[in-house]
């Protein structure tokens, strides 16, 4: 996790939340507080996919925000 970018708006790292539920569907979530937020749900067992996908939201948002 520590090659995740910083908030490009306060240079804080994000917060991750990764939530496996068993059967149900689990919540994958990075965010700065108050800044910017990205989250979904993923099925049973995606839970690797989920990360991979969230880091990957994370750092085009960071460049989307950069280059503003």
């Amino acid at each position: 996790m520590t090659d995740l970018p910083k908030c490009p708006t306060c240079g804080i790292a994000p917060e991750i939340k990764i939530r496996s539920r068993g059967m149900n569907w689990g919540s994958a979530q990075i965010r700065c507080v108050g800044h910017h937020h990205i989250g979904f749900s993923f099925p049973p067992g995606g839970e690797e996919r989920a990360k991979r996908d969230l880091f990957e939201k994370w750092k085009k948002l960071v460049e989307e925000n950069h280059e503003k």
